[in-house]
């Protein structure tokens, strides 16, 4: 088996094991007898298990998320909120057990897909002058603070209503800033 489809079937089991049990409850142990490999070919493919789950996060969100921005240029909140819910239960079992390091590591993966769209309009931009880049880079790396915050609340949280009105708040508060949000979301 290649390298690639190892840490995948290494993953998969991982997930399963997740959903079962609980990520608290999963050991390298436990985790190669699930796999049929030794303790050594984990080891080979993953520090340990926060790697893993981080692993799993860039495959399974970020870069899907980063395809998703080439080819579409509105709806990413709703397609990454949409990717998140669709693995709630990991996503839950993960974020409800991960260390400052590894939300450290989930942070960086958002801003790896937010400073994707900003390569890409500085692409499609090459007009604007060093200051006008310096600006929209600042902007950008408010709203994936912003996103990202809320995001892990959201999740924090238990996921406890849909992407749609969690996406539909952000949007409008992308749009109208907190004055124009609470106007409207009070107004509801």
């Amino acid at each position: 088996m290649n390298k690639q489809l190892m840490k995948q079937h290494i993953s998969d089991m991982f997930v399963q094991m997740c959903e079962e049990s609980g990520f608290s409850n999963i050991s390298v142990t436990d985790l190669c007898e699930r796999c049929s490999i030794n303790r050594g070919t984990f080891y080979y493919h993953f520090l340990d298990l926060n790697d893993l789950v981080c692993w799993i996060y860039h495959q399974e969100i970020t870069i899907p998320s980063i395809k998703f921005i080439d080819e579409n240029k509105e709806g990413i909140t709703q397609y990454i909120l949409d990717l998140l819910y669709s693995k709630k239960k990991f996503i839950l079992q993960v974020f409800g057990n991960s260390n400052p390091e590894t939300e450290k590591i989930f942070k960086n993966e958002a801003e790896q897909v937010w400073m994707h769209v900003y390569d890409l309009f500085i692409q499609q931009s090459p007009q604007l002058d060093e200051s006008k880049r310096q600006t929209l880079k600042l902007v950008i790396t408010y709203f994936c603070n912003a996103h990202w915050y809320a995001t892990y609340n959201w999740i924090k949280d238990g996921m406890k209503f849909g992407p749609e009105q969690f996406a539909h708040a952000l949007n409008i508060a992308s749009s109208n800033g907190l004055k124009g949000t609470l106007k409207e979301l009070l107004a509801k």
